[in-house]
């Protein structure tokens, strides 16, 4: 039969993960952290995109959709001037496409 795709989600907080139309292989999908640097103390909003195209060697695709932090609203850097954060979203696969899938998020970090 054909394959009609499915999704992959990844809570940003515990890694736990919902599978949808594909077999479950364990593993992470969508998940990773991230660090920002600056003034120590000093207020940041972060900014993830709404999607990501990811691709695997063989030429197939995914889309990571759904992207958010485990950030509070009132995020600031630490003393040292650093924010360690971690974020993770809902990994789209269309088709028969399969492999490790790699790509680059684009993270802003607006300072106040």
């Amino acid at each position: 039969g054909t394959r009609g795709g499915g999704s992959v989600a990844i809570d940003e907080r515990s890694g736990m993960r919902a599978v949808s139309g594909l077999i479950d292989l364990g593993g992470y999908a969508i998940k990773g952290s991230a660090r920002v640097t600056g003034e120590p103390f000093r207020r940041v909003r972060i900014g993830l995109p709404s999607s990501i195209r990811l691709t695997a060697l063989d030429g197939g695709s995914a889309d990571a959709v759904d992207l958010r932090t485990d950030l509070p609203a009132d995020a600031r850097l630490d003393g040292g001037g650093a924010l360690v954060f971690a974020f993770a979203g809902r990994l789209v696969v269309t088709g028969d496409a399969s492999g490790a899938f790699t790509g680059r998020i684009a993270i802003t970090a607006d300072y106040d």
